[in-house]
């Protein structure tokens, strides 16, 4: 059965993306836009946050360190 599932697959894909390429590209990029826009907002609330989190701390220890 998975051997004649895999020659069905194996024939029936390359025409189905050869057929369908310019739709397929536009939904992986539209894909990749998507997880862009993801990333971009969990970069901005989340990572900058850390990241000014660790700054203030270092500030604050060195202000210690000072006095």
């Amino acid at each position: 059965m998975s051997l004649s599932s895999g020659v069905v697959l194996g024939m029936t894909v390359p025409v189905i993306y050869t057929k369908y390429e310019d739709k397929i590209n536009r939904f992986w990029e539209w894909v990749r836009m998507q997880c862009r826009r993801f990333y971009d907002m969990v970069d901005e609330k989340v990572v900058k946050n850390v990241k000014n989190r660790v700054i203030k701390r270092k500030e604050v220890t060195e202000e210690k360190k000072v006095e």
